[in-house]
């Protein structure tokens, strides 16, 4: 229990990642501003055109500031920050076809991209997940709109993620031109609550049909989808789901949470929302120095590229095994103690304190984190989240796998867009089934090959993450299982010579 001790007080300690400060108060959430400001300068106008004809309610809920009411049940939460702290960046990642808004979510400086992908459709445009709707991305949203002289016209919600499904129904909310598709079983924790009164706009609100067919929907035809799930855990609580589609005009495979590409370098992103991060994480112990504004730029690109490595590993794994944390908490008050005596160290440089959370660094980095972070990255192949290859697709793999198979032979893509990391990465068929190889038989954990990204496609299998990385979510797996939380782990599935699966769909 100590790890999972660990993991649940410092989320306790960071519900925000301290650039904001949430103060509550009869039911409402105020932030108030840090001293720090960001270096660059926000380019938006404050008040976007089309905002000032949308409601009362609404233009009050894009104030960055995000001082509205609790009441209502509505799932924004504490998760919108002032607008000086939440960036957004628009970029274009096929010309004139498919775009991305880009913002980073996390806590503890672990800032990781989140996008919401727009693609070109003969309607309009169509959005693919969302981000926090502020002020700058609706401008920056309008813009192209404008650029492209095509509405968004539609928005999809792929998954049953919070973290998605917040600012989907967010940015729905203060569209009310839109058509809001969601996959079918969405639930709410800790009361399952009806869609209507967790803020789904009522009467804009559609479930995407099921099976497919190109006349499902007014953009199927010109944007296929498939689904995994829904996968529940065994006690009911939670389920796990993701539409994956794809955009035949660009050849543009879109997922939310499944696959991912870790570049080697930061982010734009994270970099222009608050290079801060970058400095605090580029570090092995509390007391080494950091970068800053004024470090040379060799100094300065060193550090926000090992801290950028590490918030990956963080971010990827929780607690990855090169990860270090003195006097772990036990879930005794005496435990806590000790670990709060040892997480504000006095002698920590004056640079470093001037990146905020008073000091604060619990962590200890070992010299081999280089060596897990090049396994993660493996040059930036696609790569499924530990956290879904350790606690849920494991629990059904040939499930899983058939549906790799049916996604791999219904879609001729030439790249992957996913919600999270990098994008857009050049990919195929092949890219995304081994990122699922960990669920074959016979393929080899990734830190067993030599000279990985050098190695032809034939013999060339992602296989398992590196088992030191791995610990931590695999005490969690398996606390989960002896709980009743999850099912077990299924069998790996055999393919046999001609590539085909192997096995019972149980």
């Amino acid at each position: 229990m100590e790890r999972f001790a660990s993991v649940v007080l410092l989320i306790l300690l960071c519900a925000c990642d301290g650039k904001l400060h949430l103060q509550f108060s009869g039911g409402s959430a105020k932030p108030t501003k840090a001293s720090y400001s960001p270096r660059r300068p926000m380019t938006y106008t404050r008040n976007p055109p089309f905002t000032r004809q949308l409601p009362r309610s609404a233009r009050q809920s894009l104030d960055p500031t995000w001082s509205q009411s609790w009441s209502g049940l509505t799932p924004q939460g504490p998760y919108f920050r002032e607008s000086g702290a939440r960036k957004t960046i628009l970029r274009n990642l096929v010309p004139g076809q498919v775009w991305s808004l880009e913002q980073v979510q996390g806590v503890i400086y672990v800032h990781v991209p989140v996008r919401m992908t727009i693609v070109k459709i003969s309607e309009g445009l169509l959005g693919y997940s969302a981000v926090a709707p502020t002020e700058e991305m609706l401008g920056l949203l309008q813009s192209l709109e404008e650029q492209e002289d095509s509405r968004l016209s539609h928005l999809v919600l792929p998954t049953t993620a919070a973290e998605h499904k917040l600012f989907a129904v967010a940015l729905a909310q203060v569209r009310p031109d839109l058509h809001f598709w969601i996959v079918p079983d969405q639930f709410a924790f800790p009361i399952n609550l009806p869609n209507e009164l967790l803020g789904f706009p009522t009467g804009r609100t559609k479930l995407i049909p099921l099976p497919y067919s190109s006349d499902a929907t007014p953009w199927a035809a010109e944007v296929p989808y498939r689904l995994l799930g829904p996968l529940p855990s065994k006690d009911g609580i939670s389920i796990f789901e993701e539409l994956i589609a794809y955009h035949s005009a660009s050849e543009t495979l879109l997922c939310c949470d499944l696959l991912v590409s870790v570049p080697q370098d930061p982010p734009e992103i994270v970099l222009r929302n608050d290079a801060r991060a970058l400095w605090w994480h580029g570090r092995d112990k509390a007391t080494d120095d950091v970068a800053n504004e004024e470090s040379i730029a060799s100094l300065r690109l060193e550090k926000e590229q090992e801290g950028w490595q590490k918030i990956a590993l963080f971010s990827l794994y929780f607690q990855s095994g090169a990860l270090g944390v003195a006097n772990e908490p036990d879930g005794s008050i005496s435990g806590a103690l000790k670990f709060f005596e040892t997480a504000f160290p006095d002698d920590v440089s004056e640079n470093a304190r001037k990146l905020g959370w008073g000091a604060f660094y619990p962590f200890t980095w070992k010299p081999e984190w280089r060596s897990s972070f090049a396994y993660l990255c493996c040059a930036g192949a696609l790569l499924v989240p530990p956290i879904l290859a350790v606690l849920i697709l494991n629990r059904r793999p040939l499930r899983v796998l058939e549906f790799v198979d049916e996604v791999c032979t219904s879609f001729q893509f030439k790249r992957v867009v996913s919600c999270h990391f990098d994008a857009p990465v050049s990919a195929q068929a092949d890219a995304v089934r081994d990122a699922f190889s960990f669920l074959e038989e016979g393929v080899r954990p990734t830190n067993e090959l030599n000279a990985w990204e050098k190695l032809p496609w034939q013999v060339r299998r992602r296989g398992e993450q590196p088992t030191r990385d791995l610990a931590f979510l695999r005490d969690f797996e398996k606390q989960l299982t002896d709980l009743g939380s999850i099912f077990p782990r299924g069998p790996r599935v055999r393919r046999n010579l001609f590539g085909a699966l192997e096995g019972s769909a149980a």
